[in-house]
């Protein structure tokens, strides 16, 4: 007799306390790192370094806003696609009230190709949320299908 049988695959589950805790050491790890660049001109003096600040920020709102969805929702259970609806809704939303707010305060005008780098930081605030979207994706539960004889 030929039949399937749904094995539950668990891993290791995330919880809100994990990932506060994740959300607060990123926040450290990223204020360090904006400290040191304000002291020591690393904006200006390596400009690959707004980039790995909006990575880093871009992976930061990704956890924060799951820990809010978290924060609300009674027993989580997401699949990978809504994991990754999180995490990138809410980088976009923060991203683009970011760059809508250093327009109205004239920091944009630094750069003489203002768009470019308007672009390139919601690039980078994307790939941030992309990969905590896929690592947070792989501690939740999947479930397979095996055929038993």
């Amino acid at each position: 007799m030929r039949y399937n049988k749904t094995i539950m695959i668990y891993k290791k589950p995330i919880t809100r306390f994990t990932v506060a805790l994740y959300v607060g050491i990123l926040g450290l790890i990223i204020a360090a790192l904006h400290q040191s660049a304000i002291t020591f001109y690393l904006y200006w003096e390596l400009l690959w370094f707004d980039m790995v600040m909006h990575f880093l920020g871009g992976a930061w709102v990704a956890l924060l806003g799951f820990w809010l969805v978290l924060s609300f929702i009674r027993h989580p259970s997401f699949s990978k696609a809504q994991i990754f609806i999180i995490t990138i809704s809410s980088v976009l939303i923060i991203g683009i009230l970011w760059e809508i707010f250093e327009y109205f305060t004239g920091l944009s005008f630094i750069f003489r190709d203002f768009w470019i780098d308007t672009l390139s930081d919601l690039t980078m605030d994307l790939l941030g949320s992309i990969v905590i979207g896929w690592w947070l994706s792989l501690h939740f539960v999947s479930r397979l299908r095996m055929p038993q004889e």
